[in-house]
């Protein structure tokens, strides 16, 4: 049975990159060891399936495409940075989000009920709005305070807003020179 490695997101704008790459070239100079994330490859994850068979790609357009139909286009402000599972612990450092939160964690929740129900997996831990700036193996010890100030003082920053108009299913194939994202399939919000 074939498989693909599956995420379904939502892509933001140029205007939004350009702010996340500025932040991340500041923040990288804390944590240069970290695996940072290519400009191609921010969004802002609203499910991760991981290894799925191909088969199961039929029941998430079902849902997706009905979730996409009741979901008005809204608008979506990335903003402030942080870290799971903390400042003082980054072992993935993330943008957050700001306007359009609410819609987009409500959105985002109940896609997850439906695919639990669909029988598409359960998400253990809640969804948080963030988009993904960077993975973190080990800090080193005397960038720790230089991480956290730096961070600090992004914590309530935009990097502006984004129109969310569409979601997106992707593929993800590991290289070595890290992921490699292919859109299966996109759905318009508000389209019935």
């Amino acid at each position: 049975m074939q498989q693909a490695r599956l995420f379904l997101a939502l892509d933001l704008d140029e205007h939004v990159l350009d702010g996340l790459c500025a932040a991340s070239a500041r923040l990288k100079q804390t944590i240069p060891d970290a695996n940072w994330c290519r400009r191609d490859a921010l969004h802002m994850t609203l499910r991760f399936f991981g290894e799925m068979p191909l088969a199961s790609v039929a029941e998430i357009d079902r849902i997706a495409r009905a979730a996409a139909a009741r979901q008005q286009p809204f608008e979506l402000e990335a903003r402030g940075v942080g870290a799971f599972p903390s400042l003082d612990r980054p072992r993935v450092i993330w943008a957050g989000a700001g306007a359009g939160s609410e819609t987009v964690s409500a959105f985002a929740t109940a896609l997850l009920g439906q695919f639990e129900l669909a029988g598409l997996g359960r998400e253990e831990r809640g969804f948080v709005p963030h988009v993904t700036l960077a993975r973190v193996k080990r800090m080193p010890r005397d960038g720790c305070d230089a991480w956290r100030a730096m961070a600090a003082g992004m914590e309530d920053r935009s990097f502006g807003t984004t129109p969310v108009d569409r979601i997106v299913l992707y593929s993800s194939e590991l290289t070595p020179r890290g992921p490699v994202y292919a859109a299966v399939n996109t759905w318009m919000l508000g389209e019935q």
